[in-house]
């Protein structure tokens, strides 16, 4: 088996938010798009932070703290997600996020190479403590690895290193 590189495993067609879009924007792109987060770009398309839905949860924390406000609740099994929607406030009394996804987001960037194997882009996450690389040529943003990504190329490199199994003697 040959070693899987970022260009192999990373995302192409990827979902970015702009830094002046609200927090409202990206809760809803998040969800239309059954992603965890999304590189954060300026007008050029250049990154600029990363943000996710744990940014979105404390930012939920901090304006309920200071308002009293009740946000929506989700609670996710190991059977899927349940939304509270229907048995929280009604649609009048939700909460409503204020600010900007500039407000919320990580200025901090963990990039790598198309060229970075899959385990330097492990290494690099544990080491950097983060679920995302952004995938980039220069300042170009070209892709996204994300933990999950790597977790699936996992059984692959296992079979590859374990010897066949052997037919049953009998």
């Amino acid at each position: 088996m040959k070693l899987l590189l970022a260009r192999d495993l990373m995302k192409k067609d990827l979902v970015t938010i702009l830094a002046s879009e609200s927090i409202d924007t990206l809760a809803a792109l998040l969800d239309e798009e059954e992603v965890h987060g999304v590189p954060v770009v300026d007008g050029e398309g250049h990154p600029v932070g990363v943000v996710g839905s744990t940014d979105i949860a404390r930012a939920v924390a901090e304006q309920a703290e200071e308002g009293g406000a009740r946000p929506t609740t989700r609670v996710t099994t190991v059977e899927g997600s349940l939304d509270l929607e229907e048995i929280e406030p009604p649609p009048a009394e939700r909460m409503t996020l204020e600010g900007r996804v500039a407000d919320i987001m990580s200025d901090r960037i963990v990039r790598a190479p198309e060229t970075a194997t899959a385990g330097e882009l492990s290494r690099l996450m544990l080491k950097e403590g983060v679920h995302r690389i952004l995938i980039t040529d220069g300042r170009r943003l070209v892709g996204l690895v994300s933990a999950t990504d790597l977790l699936r190329c996992l059984p692959d490199y296992e079979s590859a290193l374990l010897p066949a199994p052997k037919g049953k003697r009998g």
